[in-house]
């Protein structure tokens, strides 16, 4: 998304973002148009914004689709915060 705009970004902009990326070889792991997607959707979860919100930007019909972020994000929480 297009945070100036809030209208989703372009195929052909993510395509160009993510060979410029390989190119310059600024990272060295694998990284797709769905890393960014997961990577986009749990800063937004760090970031407190509601569940509808995020479903509605990431295209998730049924509320389940949200629960794998939400178990990663609850996990990566209890290790923040050293929960048993």
């Amino acid at each position: 998304v297009n945070h100036a705009t809030a209208l989703p970004l372009r195929t052909k902009t993510g395509f160009v973002t993510l060979t410029g990326i390989s190119r310059l070889r600024i990272c060295t792991i694998a990284v797709s148009a769905h890393t960014f997607r997961h990577s986009h959707i749990m800063h937004m979860l760090y970031h407190r914004q509601p569940r509808k919100v995020i479903q509605a930007l990431a295209g998730h019909r049924d509320p389940r689709s949200m629960e794998v972020y939400t178990r990663v994000f609850a996990l990566d929480m209890a290790a923040t915060l050293a929960v048993p």
